[in-house]
């Protein structure tokens, strides 16, 4: 018996779960951190073991990923662990988002 999910009729994978997690946290995760995660599940949830080089190894395998397919962001280290983040040659268009943020919330503060 397996489990569907929106990328196919079986589990995710162990690099799409790693993918999501760094997706979802807003603090960076070490590797250390991912393969306890791991470790936490049932084994009919986890895909495979992993050690902590085997997630170093996805979060390669994943940014090449995104190099290739010339996505905005990559996972990068920060603070010790490693999280999205958007590449540097789009600083422009994300300051001017983050100006416009601001100006409406103090905006609407005003009224």
């Amino acid at each position: 018996m397996t489990q569907e999910h929106s990328l196919g009729a079986s589990l995710p994978n162990a690099k799409e779960i790693i993918e999501a997690l760094f997706f979802a946290t807003d603090e960076p995760l070490t590797a250390k951190q991912v393969v306890e995660i791991f470790q936490t599940l049932d084994e009919y949830a986890r895909p495979q073991k992993l050690s902590e080089e085997t997630v170093l190894s996805y979060i390669d395998e994943l940014n090449e990923e995104y190099a290739q397919t010339r996505r905005s962001f990559r996972i990068v280290k920060v603070a010790g662990g490693y999280q999205f983040a958007t590449q540097p040659v789009f600083a422009p268009w994300l300051g001017r988002m983050m100006k416009e943020k601001i100006r409406r919330k103090l905006s609407a503060s005003a009224l």
